[in-house]
């Protein structure tokens, strides 16, 4: 039997309210409904390994054969001792202050396999003047663009490309 304990990803801290972002959904996150609809994930992904990083809430709309993490709602996944094909990560960087963020995209790209892909959503939708409290406490900022290839854009998100061989730092 694996063993698994409660991983934070780099042993950074997660910011103190973070966890009250995650919300309750009747569907999956829109990033992911488009990367579906586009065939870049599929919901059978026929052997290949497929994580939602961040996945809050999600679990249960995620399909059956993808692993989920989340440092508050599914902290004992084994995530950490696997590499994937496919990497999502929904609106995670966009509850980070910008010092926690790039630890989680390296974290996400030491687990990805050779040829794996990660794709980052961050919101559009939010103000741009920065970070703004929420009636709940917490922060949710618009995370300007990063240096990684841009998958596709619209009104309320964006998804950016990262591989292994994406130069970070």
């Amino acid at each position: 039997m694996l063993h698994c304990w409660n991983a934070s990803p780099s042993n950074q801290p997660m910011t103190d309210k973070s966890h009250l972002t995650a919300i309750s959904r009747k569907a999956l996150p829109k990033p992911t409904q488009w990367l579906l609809k586009h065939g870049l994930v599929l919901e059978r992904p026929n052997g290949l390994q497929v994580l939602d990083y961040g996945c809050g809430k999600c679990v249960s709309l995620n399909p059956k054969e993808w692993d989920n993490y989340d440092p508050h709602f599914r902290p004992w996944s084994c995530w950490h001792k696997k590499s994937y094909h496919i990497i999502i990560c929904n609106y995670v960087l966009c509850v980070l202050p910008r010092a926690q963020r790039m630890p989680i995209l390296l974290d996400i790209q030491r687990h990805l396999k050779k040829n794996g892909v990660a794709y980052i959503s961050v919101r559009n939708d939010k103000p741009k003047q920065g970070w703004g409290k929420s009636s709940k406490g917490t922060y949710q900022g618009r995370v300007q663009h990063l240096l990684l290839p841009t998958v596709h854009e619209c009104a309320s998100f964006r998804i950016y490309l990262l591989t292994r061989e994406t130069k970070l730092v």
